[in-house]
């Protein structure tokens, strides 16, 4: 759902005219880029990681397999 506020032919407040006021849903859509961003970091290191796991318990396998370990 989405929301847009807004008013149509009415001044500007007089306290936030010309003082670089952002209006709330401008915020909004950035911490949500932000929040997605680093979710997004995060993932990308849990697959990483996970990768070296994967890797390291194959390894581990090809050696008891050969013989190598225990």
């Amino acid at each position: 759902m989405r929301y847009v506020s807004g008013s149509i032919g009415r001044a500007a407040v007089s306290k936030t005219a010309g003082w670089g006021f952002e209006s709330l849903l401008t915020c909004n859509l950035l911490r949500k880029k932000k929040n997605t961003e680093q979710k997004e970091k995060h993932r990308a290191k849990r697959k990483t990681q996970s990768k070296k796991k994967n890797t390291e318990q194959k390894k581990n396998t090809e050696q008891k397999k050969n013989g190598d370990l225990d």
